[in-house]
């Protein structure tokens, strides 16, 4: 597998193209929020033990649901569930605007779970749904994008979202994070319904 398979995967699948975007796009925006909430736990309760239980709300969120959000992305329309996850966290990126004090912070803590929660079902969804839009033959390489692009969003996002909060405040960071998910959002809106298969035929997508 050489980057030149990445490269013709990304180049010559349209639907690929904007499957894979709306992912990088989407994980981008889980990540962005990161250090502005960060900044709002020690600006208002100077504590670094709820640092690490914000991070484990988060990562236990994610996991913890798998396996059921893998049954959900077996039976619902995968396209549909990346949508929904991604609209639902357009408003929830705007409610840490209202984080006030120490008092919020359950409930920060609370949605920041919920988010990453919608998280694990878009990425459970994204996989389950490659397969429907790439070759086999292209298919190993569609999981090893998919992988490093993971890993890819999770550090510019975060680092993104701590060079915005450092120059434009934490308010900023939450609306442009709003932003990417509403962006993301499009991107899987606009993909198109069927896809040139190998042999030339077009084929229907089955998110």
């Amino acid at each position: 597998m050489s980057g030149n398979s990445y490269v013709r995967l990304v180049k010559t699948n349209r639907t690929y193209r904007r499957f894979w975007l709306a992912a990088f796009v989407s994980m981008f925006g889980e990540w962005f929020n990161t250090i502005a909430l960060f900044l709002l736990i020690l600006e208002y309760t100077d504590s670094e033990l709820l640092l690490g239980i914000l991070m484990a709300v988060r990562m236990g969120s994610f996991a913890l649901m798998q396996p059921l959000f893998g049954l959900l992305a077996d039976r619902v329309n995968r396209k549909k569930l990346m949508i929904i996850t991604n609209v639902f966290q357009i408003g929830l990126a705007l409610a840490f605007i209202g984080v006030n004090g120490p008092e919020d912070m359950w409930w920060m803590f609370t949605i920041s779970g919920i988010m990453m929660a919608l998280h694990g079902l878009y990425v459970t969804a994204e996989r389950a749904a490659i397969p429907n839009i790439v070759s086999e033959e292209d298919l190993a390489t569609a999981n090893a994008l998919d992988s490093a692009t993971w890993s890819a969003a999770l550090c510019f996002g975060a680092f993104s979202g701590g060079l915005v909060v450092s120059e434009y405040g934490v308010n900023v960071a939450f609306i442009i994070d709003s932003i990417t998910f509403l962006f993301g959002t499009k991107l899987v809106q606009i993909g198109p319904e069927t896809t040139v298969s190998q042999t030339g035929r077009a084929r229907k997508l089955k998110f």
